[in-house]
């Protein structure tokens, strides 16, 4: 048995989904799966309570990391699946990421690949796409879906009150501890607009300086650099376009988290909502 906990803040438009491709491939005994609504305001809830075997936690305050120690409290088994409720995965690839800690019992954390689908996306945040995913850190990324081991769990009270609670698991944890599933994938579905794309970014950013402001003892994680960009523009000699849109993107997010940052300003949770249409 493994457990799955999904924290999710009014997303009756895609809890569905997440569940439907969740259950394919297993069987819904086999695994514990708590939805942890928070501070909804839809019927996220009852449609997560319309699956079977689905628990559903209903918090009045409106905290994804509040939700994920909450469902912690509640779940019963490890390996332990932290899943965005946006997020498509099947059941049987969870069970391949569970199964990684069988043959090595030294790992901490499992994190799949992303397959990113921007096919509803507009030109300018393909052309960000076609950049960032060739980036190397591409795929040692970990967000959205996570795998912790019962060590791992354990090395922590609680998920902080921080925005990137995925960000704290990667920092918290060496690249050695870490395995990166190549061959295991989620989908996620691309913001539509540029705007879309800059809102989840700059919320990226700010969760990221949040993050480190509050725990400086945290491992420093590298980013992509410069002579990346360039490795991307010897392969695609004739997509200067795609890099400028790259780094505008990359340096308005800057700014504008450093604005947030600098002025001490109550962040809202900025995420796109035109993935979830």
């Amino acid at each position: 048995m493994i457990s799955i906990i999904i924290p999710a803040h009014n997303e009756a438009s895609v809890i569905a989904r997440c569940l439907s491709n969740l259950y394919e491939g297993i069987a819904a005994q086999s695994v514990q799966v708590i939805v942890a609504c928070n501070g909804c305001s839809d019927n996220t809830a009852s449609i997560a309570r319309s699956v079977a075997g689905v628990e559903v936690l209903e918090i009045s305050k409106p905290s994804k990391v509040n939700a994920l120690n909450e469902a912690d409290r509640h779940a019963s088994y490890f390996p332990r699946v932290y899943l965005d409720a946006d997020l498509m995965v099947s059941g049987a690839d969870i069970i391949k990421l569970a199964s990684s800690f069988q043959s090595d019992d030294s790992l901490m954390v499992v994190s799949p690949s992303m397959s990113l689908n921007d096919s509803c996306s507009g030109y300018l945040v393909r052309s960000f796409n076609k950049v960032w995913t060739s980036m190397p850190h591409y795929d040692r990324r970990v967000g959205g879906l996570f795998v912790l081991s019962e060590k791992a769990r354990n090395s922590f009270i609680e998920f902080p009150d921080v925005i990137a609670d995925d960000a704290f698991v990667k920092h918290t944890f060496s690249e050695q501890d870490i395995l990166h599933r190549k061959d295991v994938s989620f989908e996620c579905i691309s913001p539509v607009g540029i705007w879309d794309l800059i809102k989840i970014k700059s919320r990226s950013r700010y969760g990221n300086k949040q993050l480190l402001r509050k725990f400086p003892m945290l491992r420093k994680v590298s980013n992509n650099g410069i002579s990346d960009l360039f490795d991307f523009l010897k392969k695609n000699p004739f997509d200067l376009i795609s890099i400028i849109i790259y780094v505008s993107v990359q340096c308005f997010t800057i700014l504008r988290a450093r604005y947030y940052y600098s002025e001490s300003k109550n962040t809202i949770w900025e995420r796109d909502e035109s993935s979830r249409t």
